[in-house]
């Protein structure tokens, strides 16, 4: 087993520290305390009245010594199994989380088969390969896991690990939806709004964002601003584009944070017009990753929009990583500033 720098010696003394807390609270068994410090929120299988718990928020300092000693206790328990890989990723263990992953899905457990077929997807501490990754996903999704029905649509929607079928992933995203599952949703409003493995359908793409949106998807909040900013498939409603725009950028859409940004340096949606916290919102986005942020805030390096301070070096910085994303104003700022700068 590797552990990252720092990991091990805090994983130690949590073993110690749980253990004993274990052995002062016997009523307490070592499988509740790891179903309560390390569940999936998203796991059917977990017991009744446990809520679960985000990949993020797990406290791995107890969860790493309770699911040890809880799979020590059940070691052909699918679910505690699959528990302790969450807890030992996030402790920063490399190499046995994927591994416990691997004996959970092989054991028949559907939140684990999903992510055995992320590993596989990404390549992410095992040899890449999407045909199993597409094998596990739909192993998962055969068995009602929500998200590897969507994630088995998304290999077919880009033709990873079998041929590329828009009606075949059209067909999982819409299972996946049916099922609950929000990124599913967002993904068939794609569908129907550009027809791929559909009928074209603005209104039945207008739907699915909004049960998207209100299901917490942050994409979807973007996208339904984006029907109300420019009027389709709705009235245009400048307020509540403004209302959902805000919603995605608060929840970490970058292209959310990008129109946000745009409303603020408009005035639009009943806002005072703002540039200095139009700025705000275009480096958010730009940090965020969004191509059309990042060339607006190399915009006002170049030209000092905004209240930024000039700086040449800044501009250039953000105007590569734009044009690298396919930016086209980025792409014309660079062969302006840098004619003899070969494209991106």
């Amino acid at each position: 087993m590797r552990v990252a720098p720092g990991a091990l010696a805090a994983v130690l003394v949590a073993i110690c520290s749980a253990s004993n807390a274990l052995a002062d609270n016997p009523a307490n068994p070592p499988a509740s305390a790891c179903d309560r410090l390390a569940a999936s929120p998203e796991d059917a299988t977990r017991p009744a009245g446990t809520v679960g718990i985000d990949d993020n928020l797990i406290d791995a300092a107890q969860a790493v010594p309770a699911c040890w000693a809880a799979l020590a206790a059940s070691p052909n328990d699918p679910r505690l199994a699959y528990q302790l890989a969450r807890a030992l990723e996030k402790a920063g263990v490399e190499g046995e989380p994927s591994d416990l992953y691997r004996k959970a899905a092989e054991a028949g457990h559907p939140a684990a088969m999903t992510v055995l077929g992320d590993l596989y997807e990404s390549g992410d501490g095992i040899p890449k390969d999407d045909a199993e990754a597409v094998r596990w996903y739909r192993n998962a999704a055969d068995a009602g896991f929500a998200r590897a029905m969507t994630s088995l649509g998304a290999m077919f929607a880009n033709g990873l690990g079998a041929p590329k079928d828009l009606v075949e992933a059209a067909r999982w995203f819409r299972k996946g939806a049916d099922a609950g599952d929000s990124q599913a949703m967002t993904r068939l409003g794609v569908m129907f709004a550009n027809g791929w493995g559909v009928a074209k359908d603005g209104a039945e793409a207008t739907r699915w964002y909004r049960k998207a949106a209100q299901a917490g998807d942050a994409s979807a909040m973007t996208s339904l601003g984006l029907i109300y900013a420019n009027g389709i498939e709705a009235p245009k409603d400048e307020t509540e584009a403004l209302r959902w725009f805000r919603r995605a950028a608060e929840a970490g859409d970058a292209a959310g944070m990008n129109d946000l940004a745009v409303m603020h340096e408009s005035g639009a949606g009943g806002l005072s017009k703002d540039e200095a916290e139009a700025m705000r919102w275009y480096r958010k986005a730009a940090e965020a990753g969004n191509a059309a942020g990042m060339a607006t805030l190399a915009l006002s390096y170049e030209t000092g929009a905004g209240g930024t301070p000039k700086d040449a070096a800044q501009a250039l910085l953000w105007y590569r990583k734009a044009a690298a994303l396919g930016e086209e104003r980025a792409i014309a700022a660079l062969k302006r500033l840098s004619p003899d700068a070969k494209s991106p």
